[in-house]
């Protein structure tokens, strides 16, 4: 699946022994204020799906339907009188025409600061209830609540309330009971095709639940679950069909780890030139010299020569503690431990680029503690691996991607008993898990080799394959959920290039170091426009991060110019970035890029109508098609 349309070292999991910093708290909860009122002329909202906490509290999940009377709207909050006269108060999520005094229904819907209201039904005045009824009457629909939700939005939306345009809705609405009226006409008003499939897919984008990331985690959990339960109950022939399909789906062709060379770490002769003379005086070897000044060591022969080196340094340093405090009382001088030698930049840089080369290779130490893997060692100790490969797991340098091949190749001379104990072993659940995630998400690395839409060829074969094994298999109805996960991601891959027709837009699931983010590009800037002046771009990135909340970041290029405007959940997240904010500026200007930022409270979520579809857009009077029904 191509979005070429488009302009556009550890890891912390939950077997790691590290786990990253979270931000404070910004205050912001999805707790509700409830104000109890007198039960006395409070209006019957029809409500009976409340429920309420032991102390009394209204309590609200997602996609609950509330309806009541709107006393307050202030803040991008509402108040709502519902049952026995209480008050509930929410965030506001879109923009309604929401008036104090009218009776609304709502939807809660989640967002990534808990959950808000969405206006779905508002009780229109009685004027324009006489302009939609009449408007019925032309259609020849009865005056029922949901057809009067039609022409209701209709009307919002600026577009005719022909009769026409009226049945086309209604048939519409029929045909895809999954999306709301509101979702409907905004499709026919965008003209984006109108099926089960992208009707769904388009009322997730609204409710915020369209997130690959999220999806991929999901298939990540379930197929060890799914290997576990299925090596419980089928044959050992059966199973290694099974296993190995599945791994066929998930595996690069290439079975060994890349090891970069050290050339493409250091090339002038004065980076090698320092390189040997740190490590000459401990560890360095000559073969190693050799290599290392002919240009055809490995970064990792190197790394190992300067971590024994950093060992030999540390013992130097305290063999000679005592000498040198007797030395410095006589010449009262300070000398310095030789284990500061290994902060020079060179070294840095180094062990820099080889920790990205351990994050992209998967390798076990990224993400699993010693003790783990050790727990692994053990499970696979009846398995025919290779010895390098069983070293490889205890120093945590072999990839995720290798070991599941030797295994995958081991397995059938395994005594049946022995795979089965494997797959029901947490620790080996967690690394099929980290290389599921893995193998669908992108990394930096891909992002800055303009991977993007290699990406998203690969991960649609990947979940196309994926949902015909589990028909083909007979497993679609024994592990439904993971069959619907992948029906939806898939829909949700094709949407987006129905997204793209629109504006320039794309999903970006991306693995970084110490977490696995969402995000989603939006670029601003007509296809026309970036085709006229391509050195002039507008877009929005937007960042769901563990340390820094949710993110949206506002980006105008023209030539060299750079102006970012971060919009920021909490003052903890402001002051994070902007006292790292000159590291950006650094690394834009190398490349050859001007930075300007500021930095902005953030208000609200991104809504993918109002700010993206329709941002340039003028706003056309309402009078214009209040009563266009001649038809």
């Amino acid at each position: 699946m191509s979005l070429s349309n488009n302009a556009i070292g550890n890891v912390s999991s939950n077997p790691s022994n590290m786990t990253p910093k979270k931000r404070p708290s910004s205050g912001q909860t999805s707790t509700f204020q409830t104000t109890a009122g007198s039960s006395s002329g409070a209006t019957n909202t029809g409500n009976s799906n409340l429920s309420y906490s032991a102390t009394g509290q209204i309590l609200i999940d997602k996609g609950q339907i509330i309806r009541g009377e709107v006393t307050d709207i202030r803040n991008d909050t509402v108040s709502i009188k519902v049952d026995l006269g209480e008050t509930i108060t929410y965030p506001l999520q879109g923009d309604p025409e929401l008036t104090i005094g009218q009776t609304a229904t709502f939807k809660a819907v989640e967002t990534e600061d808990g959950i808000a209201l969405r206006a779905i039904s508002v009780k229109p005045s009685q004027a324009r209830l006489a302009t939609i009824n009449k408007a019925l009457e032309e259609a020849g629909l009865q005056k029922s609540e949901r057809n009067q939700m039609i022409v209701l939005e209709l009307l919002d939306n600026h577009m005719s309330i022909d009769k026409q345009t009226i049945q086309k809705l209604f048939q519409q609405s029929l045909l895809n009971k999954n999306a709301s009226i509101g979702t409907l006409v905004l499709m026919n008003k965008h003209n984006i095709p109108i099926t089960n499939e992208t009707s769904t897919q388009f009322e997730n984008y609204r409710n915020y639940e369209h997130r690959l990331s999220k999806e991929i985690g999901s298939i990540a959990e379930d197929i060890p679950k799914l290997l576990d339960k299925v090596s419980t109950f089928t044959t050992a022939k059966n199973f290694l069909a099974i296993n190995d399909g599945l791994m066929d789906i998930f595996l690069r062709d290439t079975h060994g780890d890349t090891d970069l060379p050290l050339s493409s770490v250091i090339r002038s002769k004065s980076e090698v030139s320092t390189l040997l003379d740190i490590l000459r005086p401990f560890a360095l070897t000559d073969s190693l010299t050799e290599a290392i000044q002919n240009q055809t060591a490995s970064l990792r022969e190197v790394i190992d020569c300067i971590q024994k080196s950093i060992t030999i340094a540390e013992q130097m340093d305290l063999e000679s503690q005592s000498s040198l405090v007797e030395i410095e009382a006589t010449a009262n001088k300070v000398h310095a431990p030789l284990t500061d030698m290994f902060q020079a930049p060179i070294i840095r840089h180094i062990l820099d680029h080889f920790t990205n080369q351990q994050f992209n290779n998967n390798e076990l130490s990224t993400f699993l503690s010693l003790q783990n893997r050790q727990t692994l060692a053990l499970a696979l100790a009846d398995f025919p691996l290779s010895q390098d490969i069983r070293e490889g797991i205890v120093n945590g340098q072999v990839g995720t991607n290798t070991l599941l091949h030797a295994i995958k190749t081991a397995l059938p001379a395994t005594n049946s008993p022995d795979a089965k104990t494997l797959y029901s072993t947490q620790v080996y659940q967690w690394v099929l898990k980290e290389h599921i995630r893995s193998s669908m998400s992108l990394t930096t690395n891909d992002i800055a080799d303009n991977k993007v839409n290699d990406y998203f060829d690969t991960t649609y074969n990947q979940i196309t394959a994926l949902r015909d094994f589990l028909q083909n298999t007979g497993l679609k109805d024994v592990f439904s959920q993971l069959s619907g996960t992948t029906q939806n991601f898939q829909e949700n891959l094709e949407f987006m290039k129905v997204i793209n027709q629109l504006f320039p837009y794309v999903q970006l699931p991306i693995k970084m170091k110490d977490q696995f983010v969402h995000s989603d590009l939006y670029v601003y800037t007509k296809k026309k426009n970036l085709q006229e002046n391509p050195d002039s771009i507008s877009v929005l990135l937007h960042l769901d991060m563990d340390n820094l909340g949710p993110t949206d970041i506002h980006i105008n290029l023209t030539r060299g110019n750079v102006e970012a405007k971060f919009y920021m959940s909490d003052d903890f997240s402001t002051s994070l970035l902007r006292n790292n904010i000159d590291l950006l500026e650094d690394a834009m200007a190398r490349n050859g890029y001007l930075l300007q930022t500021e930095f902005i409270e953030r208000q609200k979520e991104v809504d993918i109508v109002k700010d993206i579809i329709e941002r340039d857009q003028p706003t056309s009077s309402l009078k214009r098609y209040s009563f266009d029904i001649r038809a």
